[in-house]
């Protein structure tokens, strides 16, 4: 299962001087169609942009307290078939469209191309993305990006944050595998093409997503899973799909989380965590990953970009739901993954936890039933947009967690239909509410 992040201590900023390709973003008024009442991933303040970095080694970015509450939504059954409303995105902000969630007057400075390989990375093949410091233990002797920790433009939950990293080509090679870290969600913005050749993850609990409670409590943000009642299981965390609920033999169950937040992606928020059984966490809700290009942005077959939710620890807890993926440039093509699926609940004895969430269609299945007690339910996956509950075998033990509910994946493009190859996994599917495509705003 996978672990929360901890909540690194606020730091301040310095200032640096913007190159002359640095382009100012003309400003414009944020509306969405989610209703207020907080929000999961950021803070309130006083919604000023912070001033950009260089991104380096040595620069330590504030952090970001995750909201428990969240924003409230709509259930996901109203997903939009075209692009963000003009005054939820970022005008003449240089890409050619107007970029979602980035805030008017953001200075965007490409000073370099962001590649991701063994070579520039020491040979290592496994680095991060710190989202909270603004910077990437794989930089080499160059920064090639722009750093910011902005507020999100579209301020109907309050004022929520976003690390943004500003950059020409953004390339990871076949074999890295690139995950984000710190508690912030990533908007990474490039000049020129994105090419995903290898993994591109936030975790569970990280970039946005919301981690897992403590101990016999409900799960964290708006769609965080119903803490045991009596004898059943936690309930699994919601995002676009329900949470799975906990199962009891008998008696009231725990209920899933519902489901929040709209089919834009706009604003940012993460996935919601599963409620905590009697021993270990709920399973952490999946991160939030943007990425917007002006020419375009390609997932080979190779490729994957995965922010699926956590697997409930024992005993009896919830799986978290899947994250947030959002891609926007004139031309996008997927011949790899995409998936933001739920986790799988845990089992209702001490010794089998819920799968975490795959980078594939193929649910994360709920823990196995331990001799006398039952089955966690799996997570939402492919199709199949809410999270399971645990079935009931012995009526004698109680029941297991619930599966947590599929994420959001929204691509926004020049036609509003992306090139997506017979090779390509989408999950959950563009078959859903869950996933959709739009047209970019110009």
């Amino acid at each position: 299962m996978q672990k929360a992040p901890p909540m690194d201590t606020a730091r301040a900023f310095g200032f640096v001087l913007l190159s002359a390709s640095a382009v100012a973003v003309a400003g414009c008024s944020s509306s969405s169609n989610v209703t207020p009442d907080g929000g999961g991933g950021g803070n309130p303040d006083t919604g000023t942009v912070t001033p950009l970095t260089d991104g380096g080694a040595d620069s330590d970015g504030p952090s970001s307290a995750t909201g428990d509450d969240g924003g409230e939504g709509t259930d996901g059954s109203d997903a939009a078939t075209t692009g963000d409303d003009a005054s939820s995105a970022t005008r003449d902000s240089g890409l050619g469209f107007a970029a979602s969630n980035i805030p008017p007057g953001t200075a965007l400075a490409s000073p370099g191309d962001w590649v991701f390989n063994s070579a520039q990375c020491g040979g290592r093949t496994t680095v991060t993305i710190d989202t909270t410091k603004g910077m990437s233990d794989c930089d080499g002797q160059m920064q090639p990006y722009q750093y910011s920790m902005i507020t999100q433009s579209d301020t109907s939950l309050g004022s929520l944050q976003a690390a943004l990293f500003v950059t020409k080509k953004f390339t990871i090679q076949a074999g890295m595998s690139v995950q984000v870290v710190g508690s912030l969600p990533l908007i990474v913005v490039a000049s020129s093409d994105v090419s995903i050749n290898g993994l591109l993850s936030a975790a569970a609990g990280y970039a946005g997503g919301q981690p897992g409670p403590g101990m016999n409590v409900n799960g964290l943000g708006p769609g965080g899973g119903t803490a045991p009642i009596a004898t059943s299981g936690a309930g699994g965390g919601g995002f676009c799909g329900k949470g799975g609920d906990g199962a009891a033999a008998s008696g009231m169950i725990a209920a899933g989380g519902k489901a929040y937040g709209n089919a834009t992606n706009v604003p940012l928020l993460g996935g919601a965590s599963g409620a905590t059984g009697s021993w270990e966490a709920g399973g952490g809700g999946g991160g939030v990953i943007q990425i917007a290009s002006a020419t375009s942005i390609q997932v080979s077959i190779q490729g994957s970009v995965h922010v699926g939710g956590g697997g409930g620890g024992w005993t009896l807890s919830g799986g978290g739901s899947g994250g947030a993926i959002l891609l926007q440039a004139p031309m996008v093509s997927v011949a790899g993954t995409l998936a933001a699926n739920g986790g799988g609940g845990a089992e209702s004895g001490d010794n089998n936890y819920g799968q975490d969430a795959q980078a594939s269609a193929t649910a994360a299945a709920g823990g196995t039933a331990s001799s006398g007690q039952n089955p966690g339910g799996n997570g939402a996956a492919g199709t199949t947009v809410d999270g399971a509950a645990g079935p009931i075998a012995v009526m004698t033990a109680n029941g297991g967690g619930g599966g947590g509910g599929a994420g959001r994946i929204r691509i926004d493009t020049s036609t509003g239909s992306a090139a997506i190859a017979s090779s390509a996994v989408v999950s959950p599917a563009l078959s859903t509410p869950c996933a959709t495509q739009g047209m970019l705003q110009h």
